[in-house]
């Protein structure tokens, strides 16, 4: 039976076939979007095309470690997506000089 939920692919070009799904040309910053709706998006309609990947970073060592931060009353929304971003650990080689590698 087909018990899973829908999924979009998302800024793929090759992969816009269905409704919700979109690709932004970075090189002519064209959007395509297949819209959901009939007919066209409203007016009113408005795209946001982030371009950072962080915002926000707290960065600490084993010697010197972050504490008590506390975030309030702020919402955090529209990064730029990293799924596809090589990802590494950072590895501290050196406690005294917090070297990062």
């Amino acid at each position: 039976s087909d018990t899973g939920g829908n999924f979009y692919i998302e800024n793929v070009f090759e992969e816009l076939d269905s409704p919700n799904e979109w690709f932004f040309d970075t090189q002519t910053r064209k959007l395509y979007l297949w819209y959901n709706g009939t007919g066209i998006p409203p007016r009113d309609t408005e795209f946001v095309v982030p371009q950072l990947k962080t915002l926000l970073t707290v960065m600490g060592s084993q010697s010197n470690p972050v504490k008590l931060v506390t975030i309030r009353g702020v919402g955090f929304r529209d990064t730029a997506y990293t799924y596809l971003d090589p990802h590494s650990c950072l590895l501290y080689t050196s406690d005294a000089a917090d070297d990062l590698l």
